[in-house]
């Protein structure tokens, strides 16, 4: 009879065990599972990041290279599809507050005010833009062109740009008769977009004494435009 008892009790232990073993067996097996979706995900998740990463940088390479005399007479690259200046600073040359200039996918600005030479903006509304090394370097009335010659002849006022190596103007100088006065725009970039094209900017005009350069004023004009892309640059 112990004997009986025993039997069944060890088969009993065996049994439980078993279901045990079982039951450690479904969890263990349920865990490598989810530990092998979770890990297949973050690679899935990690190749579409560098996917859209790659397609981006693309983009962006497309944008910042794409060129025209059009952009640069703006200071822009990319496929712009539309400039909008919000405030400007009309007399170092830039397009009065609200106008809107709309260029295509090469490059090229349209607009009514726009003036094109040999393939170059050389006028704009009651503005003339003469180039130099590739950017506009003189902005003057339309009614006297912008031959810096003719401006010493005539004893007219014009301004004369600067750049630095990214073809951002740094410096812009009023030339005139006024000898004893020399009027001096600086330029500092605030804001730009992803592509690397200037949204706001600070214009500091000083008016300093000739010799000495004693500063007699200065005032501070924000420049605000706003830029849209071509829709296959995006």
């Amino acid at each position: 009879m112990k004997r009986l008892l025993y039997i069944a009790a060890a088969s009993l232990m065996l049994s439980s065990a078993a279901c045990t073993s079982g039951a450690a067996s479904d969890a263990e097996k349920a865990r490598l599972d989810s530990l092998r979706t979770d890990s297949l995900n973050r690679v899935r998740a990690a190749a579409d990041s560098a996917a859209r990463a790659g397609r981006m940088h693309i983009i962006d390479s497309i944008n910042r290279h794409t060129v025209s005399p059009d952009l640069t007479f703006f200071g822009l690259h990319g496929k712009v599809n539309e400039l909008t200046y919000v405030k400007s600073c009309d007399w170092v040359g830039s397009p009065r507050a609200g106008t809107v200039i709309a260029f295509d996918t090469l490059g090229h600005a349209s607009a009514d005010v726009i003036r094109h030479e040999s393939g170059r903006i050389t006028g704009m509304g009651e503005k003339a833009y003469g180039w130099a090394d590739g950017h506009v370097t003189i902005v003057g009335p339309a009614e006297f062109g912008a031959n810096e010659a003719e401006y010493h002849r005539l004893n007219r006022t014009y301004v004369k740009h600067s750049y630095d190596s990214r073809g951002w103007p740094v410096k812009s100088q009023v030339l005139n008769n006024m000898d004893e006065i020399i009027i001096e725009y600086t330029y500092n970039v605030t804001d730009t977009d992803r592509f690397g094209n200037w949204l706001v900017r600070e214009v500091l005009r000083l008016e300093l004494e000739a010799g000495s350069r004693q500063e007699l004023s200065r005032e501070v004009i924000p420049e605000i435009r706003t830029i849209t892309y071509h829709t296959d640059s995006l």
